[in-house]
């Protein structure tokens, strides 16, 4: 793990899952980094989660969840067919429409909000206290 003062330049530790946390509207609320062990987080479900460089967790409450990632290659070998360009760039219009605007302007955008799980922020922290002088 690299540490630095700069909690949004630390690597993170482990193998990790990432999912996307929405509103009631289906608007993203922001994104959120687990461990890959970790539970899937369910829609509705209270999750406590840590912005970068908090000093205490706040908590969220997404309408839907959507995984981020997914397995495409296992061993060399392709897991299902690959979408072709278009649909790419279908999703990527799509997920790119579904920010705000604030997060879609060009002049000073407001950042978007990436947390960490309790259990991967609990991992973060004990092997910074474990490597500090």
């Amino acid at each position: 793990m690299k540490l630095t003062e700069d909690p949004e330049k630390q690597t993170l530790p482990g193998s990790k899952a990432a999912f996307r946390l929405l509103g009631s509207d289906g608007s993203p609320l922001m994104d959120m980094l687990q461990l890959a062990e970790e539970p899937v987080p369910q829609a509705g479900q209270e999750l406590r989660v840590w912005p970068p460089g908090a000093q205490e967790p706040c908590t969220v409450r997404p309408a839907q969840v959507e995984p981020l990632l997914r397995l495409c290659l296992q061993q060399g070998q392709l897991c299902e067919p690959l979408p072709s360009l278009a649909e790419y760039r279908a999703l990527a219009q799509l997920s790119l429409s579904r920010l705000s605007p604030e997060h879609r302007r060009l002049r000073s955008p407001a950042q978007y909000q990436v947390v960490l799980s309790e259990r991967l922020q609990a991992l973060v922290n004990s092997l910074c206290a474990g490597q500090s002088p």
